[in-house]
């Protein structure tokens, strides 16, 4: 299940909520413009998000090809995968954004890019890879890996409070792949997790968009 699109020389502003999303389906975005995905109740401002989507006992992945493209100006993450699948982020210049209250007890704030959820690093054929991005300006962190991994290849980091931030961490996770370039960098740190926002796919249904219908 699922479908597939693609998207080149677009530019995607204003939109409400999300900018493009991509639920167990497969999407080419190339050289495009993706600004200011305004919040909503309940969800945040996303410029690409990328979720499994499940029937039954069966789950279906994702597949991004993300290039030359610039993804700026929404609240929680310019971009934001869940879940096993095939990313490739490349020569894109990706920014973060200002936090914004959940609530008074949470805080979410702007990541150029979230990966969570059982994301793994690229191995040639899965998993993700982030190579020769600008990855910049995000109040929270450059690359969040929530339960996640990634391999990172001669990407650009600036501005960002923190460049690589990986938590929820376990037994049989690896640490990210290409650390060259970063400054600031947590890794499954002992002071504890941060709290994530997590996706929730019946705000995604509403807001349409979504490729595997």
């Amino acid at each position: 299940m699922g479908s597939e699109g693609s998207c080149t020389r677009c530019e995607i502003r204003g939109s409400e909520g999300i900018g493009v999303a991509l639920q167990g389906g497969s999407a080419v975005i190339s050289d495009s413009e993706i600004f200011d995905s305004s919040a909503v109740p309940n969800i945040g401002g996303y410029g690409v998000v990328a979720i499994p989507y499940t029937e039954g006992s069966l789950t279906f992945e994702n597949e991004l090809f993300l290039s030359e493209s610039t993804v700026s100006g929404h609240a929680t993450a310019g971009v934001w995968l869940e879940g096993p699948g095939s990313y490739l982020l490349q020569g894109n210049t990706l920014e973060g954004g200002q936090q914004w209250a959940f609530n008074q007890a949470l805080q979410v704030h702007g990541d150029a890019l979230f990966a969570g959820y059982g994301v793994e690093a690229w191995d040639g054929e899965v998993g993700l890879l982030l190579q020769d991005n600008d990855i910049q300006d995000a109040d929270g962190a450059g690359v969040f890996l929530h339960a996640a991994s990634g391999a990172l290849d001669g990407n650009r980091f600036s501005g960002n409070a923190l460049d690589v931030v990986q938590q929820a961490c376990d037994a049989d996770l690896i640490s990210p792949l290409g650390l060259t370039g970063t400054e600031q960098v947590v890794l499954c740190s002992e002071d504890g997790d941060v709290a994530v926002l997590h996706m929730a796919i019946e705000v995604l249904g509403d807001l349409g968009g979504i490729s595997s219908e």
